[in-house]
């Protein structure tokens, strides 16, 4: 079980710990011996379990708001009640149960029993709806259950004898239940879950099988998520910017490029969309003119075009779905989606890869294969690729995967670094922690196809003609892997 694992199943623990010890309390000070002892425990432990079982109902509700801030509030509301009934225990003592009136009495059933009982079940509830739960009512109730089984043991048999006062055991199960929603908060740093998106401007929701949120216990770790079919197509942060590790080493690396000023861009498929919109919004930072200007995005479904559009107008650029095959050497303004199939595309018509038409393309190796490692160039696909290119032009490919079960990939490297002047293999030393844990329970096996697996290395490649892959020997943790190819005239300057 992981760190986050074992926290999260001794938060209800410690919190079901603070609860015995604030039951069987608010039971020596309320019961007492004589004729009214019997209908007295009846309505205290009623009275316990009714409110536990109500506060278990309240947060289970489901809610629209942040999960991680609703179970924040509940945990507030179980340290403020322990609180409340530590002050109250106080009073009591000190003015010997107020004479014992039936005010008095009701007050200390609520103050005692009802409201911090309520609070514990409102937090058990709360997990159990909680985004990732994988089962969380099963687990975090009979832990919650368990510690208050302890709780009562521990009272009863060391903690009352040592102490000796209600007011000290209280104050006990308050520092006892403030460990167990500090542990809680430790517990829900990593954990990520998935997240309506609201319409926008009178619009109405995005269908959230090709446009969710994605959103994290800690804000770093939110992102919007393109999805198809149950595949992960593309991550981006909310703000637009790369999440994956490739995406961000596409980023960093493409500031160095030296394309042509006002050239255009096409990327067939939309994982790699972080790195057209971060073109699209440099181009507009230009003074005397956009370094890329025409920005076409192909894939095949339109659904998924039509979340992209979506996703773009969230993040602030423009962008507009249209229809046909080909990308008009005219049109060079905008981002420009085309719901053009990528297989199509690489087929080998002249109508969706115009000759010398781009100063850069982008391969979405995804938009061919379920994973990294199952990429495979179709057969002549490499040369229409580099035939669409302008003088000087570049080529990325990615996500690739080095090593795992698909083996090396530095042959295969080799093999399309011959077709062009110049050729960069970037390769990674893992897969960082994000990209191999941080993703929403039933996503699980879609989030681990869309990136390497474990074992392996991710990796991409750069390729195009004269100095036009001078990218630097190290970008965000990818290191540039020398093609000794011979005449294919061998990058070895940054």
């Amino acid at each position: 079980m992981t760190s986050g694992g074992w926290l999260r199943g001794l938060s209800p623990f410690l919190l079901g710990v603070a609860m015995g010890i604030v039951a069987l309390v608010a039971a020596g000070l309320l019961l007492y011996g004589g004729p009214g002892f019997l209908p007295a425990l009846v309505v205290v432990l009623a009275t316990q379990l009714a409110s536990a079982a109500l506060g278990v109902g309240y947060g289970a509700r489901p809610r629209g708001s942040d999960p991680v801030e609703v179970l924040r509030r509940q945990w507030l509301l179980v340290l403020v009640a322990v609180t409340l009934a530590v002050v109250f225990s106080m009073a009591w003592e000190w003015f010997a149960g107020f004479g014992a009136p039936a005010l008095s009495q009701g007050l200390g059933l609520a103050l005692l029993a009802a409201l911090p009982l309520f609070g514990a079940g409102s937090v058990v509830g709360a997990l159990s709806r909680f985004p990732q739960s994988g089962g969380s009512a099963v687990r975090d109730g009979p832990a919650a259950i368990l510690g208050a089984a302890a709780g009562v043991l521990l009272t009863g048999l060391v903690f009352f004898p040592m102490l000796g006062s209600s007011a000290a055991l209280l104050l006990l199960a308050l520092m006892v239940a403030s460990t167990g929603a500090l542990l809680q908060g430790r517990s829900l740093e990593g954990v990520v879950w998935t997240q309506p998106l609201p319409g926008r401007d009178g619009a109405g929701a995005p269908d959230p099988e090709y446009l969710q949120a994605w959103v994290g216990g800690r804000s770093e770790r939110s992102r919007f998520v393109l999805a198809e079919g149950g595949r992960i197509r593309g991550v981006l942060t909310p703000e637009g910017g790369p999440f994956l590790s490739v995406d961000r080493a596409l980023v960093r690396g493409i500031e160095g490029w030296t394309g042509a000023k006002g050239g255009r861009a096409l990327f067939l498929g939309v994982g790699r969309l972080p790195l057209a919109l971060h073109l699209r919004s440099r181009g507009r930072r230009e003074e005397g003119g956009a370094r890329v200007a025409g920005l076409h995005v192909m894939d095949g479904s339109p659904d998924l075009l039509a979340a992209v559009e979506e996703l773009a107008h969230r993040v602030g650029t423009e962008a507009s779905v249209r229809s046909g095959k080909a990308a008009p050497v005219g049109e060079q303004e905008g981002l420009i989606l085309r719901p053009v199939p990528v297989e199509e595309a690489l087929a080998g018509s002249s109508e969706h890869l115009p000759p010398a038409s781009f100063d850069l393309v982008v391969l979405d190796t995804l938009a061919l294969a379920s994973s990294p490692g199952a990429f495979r160039l179709p057969s002549g696909a490499l040369q229409r690729l580099l035939s669409t290119l302008r003088p000087h032009g570049v080529l990325i490919l990615g996500p690739l995967q080095d090593g795992g079960a698909s083996g090396p990939f530095l042959d295969r490297a080799r093999e399309m670094a011959r077709h062009v002047p110049r050729a960069s293999l970037y390769v990674a030393g893992r897969v960082s922690r994000e990209e191999a844990e941080e993703r929403p329970a039933r996503w699980d096996e879609p989030w681990r196809q869309s990136v390497p697996e474990p074992g392996s290395r991710p990796a991409f490649m750069v390729l195009g003609g004269g100095r036009a892959t001078g990218w630097p020997d190290r970008v965000e943790g990818y290191l540039r892997v020398v093609l000794d190819v011979g005449k294919a005239a061998v990058e070895t300057e940054a």
